[in-house]
């Protein structure tokens, strides 16, 4: 004989299934002291069973719990503003440099050309590059790091140096898109005098 019990059985059908274990094993069962024993049964483990609500699976060592968001990574400190300004100033007399000797010849035919990418190749190595974009980046982009350190002698009309300013910056970028990539970034597609 199978008899089954599971946590919806109800008293009465308890009271029968005793009853059938008891005939089964010759009248030695004593069923009310089964009945009592199988409600404990059920009420300690219906107790159990509400305490334990269902729950996301455990999250392994080392992960971040689902919802939980990991800390930011920390800021790195801020550089000292004398060392920027130092670094800036300095990029700002590189920069100049570089304007004055890129302005010789440029737009004359017949002039005596400088090497402009060699010029470009030589403000991309070392700390020199860091301090031009530095510079070009606090002047908040080429055009204006251009109209900055323009010498005012080579154009003296305002609007012939406006134009003088964006052709050079222009053709500073067209050179830096190759060699000097960061520099060639700080072009802005904006006009700046309007």
């Amino acid at each position: 004989m199978k008899l089954s019990f599971s946590l919806d059985t109800t008293e009465a059908e308890t009271g029968v299934l005793c009853q059938s274990l008891s005939e089964s094993r010759g009248g030695s069962f004593d069923a009310g002291a089964a009945i009592s024993a199988a409600q404990s049964i059920v009420t300690a483990y219906s107790a159990h069973a509400a305490a334990e609500t269902p729950s996301e699976p455990p999250t392994p060592a080392g992960a971040t719990p689902p919802g939980v968001y990991p800390p930011p990574t920390p800021a790195k400190p801020a550089e000292d503003p004398e060392r920027r300004n130092m670094r800036i100033n300095r990029g700002a007399y590189l920069y100049s440099a570089l304007v004055s000797a890129w302005c010789q010849g440029f737009g004359e035919a017949d002039a005596e050309q400088p090497d402009r990418a060699n010029l470009l190749r030589e403000a991309s190595t070392g700390t020199v590059a860091g301090d031009v974009l530095e510079f070009v980046s606090s002047m908040g982009g080429l055009i204006r790091a251009t109209d900055f350190v323009m010498p005012t002698a080579v154009r003296p009309s305002e609007d012939e140096r406006r134009d003088l300013v964006r052709l050079v910056a222009s053709n500073i970028t067209q050179v830096a898109s190759l060699m000097f990539p960061d520099l060639a970034d700080q072009y802005e597609h904006t006009n700046i005098y309007a």
